[in-house]
């Protein structure tokens, strides 16, 4: 990260630019929340950069040809079956600094019926903040006043190294409830107060897109792969994030 503080992850969405866009009352323009479509739960994105390039009708047209193709990478090259097929389907790319996805939190708020459910709320997010290392203060923000005022929350998010068969670029955004110490899986179900956490971080990262955007920089090859035999990990193949 030290030597890429400018690394960028892109997220391929279907349709074009301006669907989502919108002017605002003060000039220029926004992009709508709802651009991301799916599960937010280990969302899918890339690493832009070395040969990966987010320009119309390069990289993100290409598709996993098979489920075999969307497995995690074993170290092993692909065999040329598994090699993506291109689509025809009109797409973009959704671009952030992976400084500012990258281990941070996020605003959310909610509401408690009582002083009883906020404080025991508050208890697990204090387990869960001494588990990983983190101030609960920094956590449950705000206080609970009345059942009518929201409280300021600020869940966590990560970007994970996640390459696949056919794509070492890619990587997940993962999000962790304030009072766990793992992180969601895409398979786990979401309460209602997920599906309302998820809805402040789509609002939360669309406030950071840029939209086709190209990275201006080039990762060295040694920076994300290197030789390797059958006694090798996948460890060893990982992004210096």
């Amino acid at each position: 990260m030290t030597e890429y503080p400018d690394l960028m992850a892109v997220r391929k969405v279907d349709g074009k630019p301006e669907s989502y866009e919108r002017k605002g009352d003060k000039g220029g323009t926004f992009i709508l929340p709802e651009v991301f479509t799916g599960n937010m739960a280990n969302l899918s994105m890339n690493l832009a950069g070395g040969l990966f390039d987010v320009r119309p009708n390069k990289h993100l047209r290409y598709l996993p040809v098979n489920d075999e193709a969307k497995k995690d990478w074993d170290g092993m090259e692909p065999s040329e079956e598994l090699y993506a097929e291109y689509s025809d389907n009109e797409c973009f790319g959704l671009c952030f600094l992976i400084r500012t996805i990258h281990r941070r939190p996020f605003p959310y708020f909610r509401c408690f019926d009582s002083q009883k459910a906020f404080d025991e709320y508050a208890k697990k997010v204090e387990v869960a903040a001494q588990a990983t290392n983190r101030d609960k203060d920094s956590i449950l923000v705000g206080k609970f006043i009345s059942k009518l005022d929201t409280v300021e929350i600020k869940p966590y998010i990560k970007v994970h190294h996640a390459p696949t068969k056919v794509n070492y670029w890619h990587i997940t955004l993962d999000t962790r409830r304030p009072t766990d110490t793992s992180f969601i899986k895409a398979q786990e179900k979401q309460t209602s107060q997920d599906k309302r956490m998820f809805v402040a971080l789509k609002q939360d990262l669309v406030q950071r897109c840029k939209v086709n955007a190209r990275p201006n920089y080039r990762l060295k090859r040694l920076d994300y792969k290197k030789p390797y035999t059958k006694k090798d990990c996948l460890a060893d193949y990982t992004m210096k994030f």
